[in-house]
């Protein structure tokens, strides 16, 4: 079943619910693919909606994403004034704030509002799935996990990003040691019982966060550069971004 339309004054909502949105995800932590949750509400377009079950997004439109690249999660409003329902479904062009409808729409003439993103790591792999804000100027903040990485080995991982590397204003990352015991920052120098340790760097190109292990040097060794991180049956941690439109 769609979002159908509650019955509610514009006045009411031009007022006090403009730009409102409520959206809760399934399995957002996870790759599986996601409904939205019974529940669920937002304004579209002087409209109030609320998911009274589950709200399964179109699948054929999944298919028609290009793998490796973010998907944006829309919602489009159907139907006669006052009774309209509302469908969900992927599409490919991000999305822009429309200051007049108080958030983010396929267009400024739209009537699509957007309300996620999800990565697209392969034919039913939804990966960095994040619910966009509802206010203006606000980044967003994805969390893309790294996956395996033997650091003992290797000294380089590459992690596509799927998003137009410009508009990304900061990114951390953060290293877990096998066993959970260590979280480290892997940009970062570290002293520690009369020694110093070095962790690395990343690059952001067009397609990847491309991280390199900083070599020991004279004096210096390689914090992760260690058997404590080479497992990959583990993921290796997650790189923090915070991203503007």
């Amino acid at each position: 079943m769609a979002f159908s339309q509650l019955a509610t004054g514009i006045s009411v909502i031009a007022s006090g619910l403009k730009g409102y949105q409520a959206i809760s995800l399934s399995d957002i932590t996870l790759t599986t693919a996601s409904v939205i949750e019974a529940g669920s509400a937002v304004e579209i377009g002087n409209a109030f909606f609320l998911a009274g079950t589950t709200v399964t997004p179109n699948a054929s439109s999944w298919t028609a994403i290009t793998t490796a690249t973010t998907a944006f999660l829309a919602l489009t409003p159907s139907g006669t004034a006052g009774s309209q329902v509302v469908t969900a479904a992927w599409q490919a062009d991000e999305p822009v704030w429309v200051t007049s409808k108080c958030g983010y729409y396929a267009s400024a003439a739209s009537v699509t509002r957007i309300v996620a993103l999800a990565y697209k790591a392969g034919t039913a792999s939804y990966r960095n799935k994040t619910i966009l804000p509802n206010v203006q100027g606000k980044s967003i903040e994805i969390n893309i996990p790294i996956d395996d990485w033997n650091m003992d080995t290797t000294i380089n991982k590459n992690v596509a990003h799927g998003l137009t590397n410009t508009k990304i204003k900061s990114c951390d990352v953060i290293i877990y040691q096998d066993d959970g015991a260590n979280v480290k920052p892997f940009v970062m120098t570290y002293y520690t019982a009369g020694s110093w340790y070095v962790g690395g760097n990343v690059n952001v190109n067009t397609s990847n966060f491309a991280m390199v292990m900083s070599s020991a040097a004279t004096g210096i060794s390689a914090l992760f550069d260690s058997a404590s991180y080479a497992s990959t049956a583990v993921n290796r941690g997650y790189i923090i971004l915070t991203y503007d439109f």
